[in-house]
């Protein structure tokens, strides 16, 4: 039995590259950070999303511009 995901839900996305900030009103307004471990660049986006659906588009449009995908995490919600 799974726990049924309540919504609003507050999500943190870490991605391999960097992003820019600019990409934060196509991404349903989500923070945009980046960060480098070892010279490697990545990003943090944060915030929160109000259905399936719209963390769907989210994701979709991340693989449409090629990041890797490293994790995707509900912290709250």
């Amino acid at each position: 039995m799974t726990a049924e995901t309540k919504y609003p839900a507050t999500y943190r996305i870490l991605l391999r590259g960097f992003l820019e900030k600019e990409w934060s009103d196509r991404l349903n307004g989500l923070t945009i950070s980046t960060t480098s471990e070892q010279d490697e660049p990545f990003t943090i986006l944060e915030g929160s999303l109000e259905d399936e659906e719209a963390l769907s588009g989210v994701l979709s449009t991340l693989h449409d511009l090629g990041y890797s995908l490293l994790s995707v995490d509900r912290i709250s919600g």
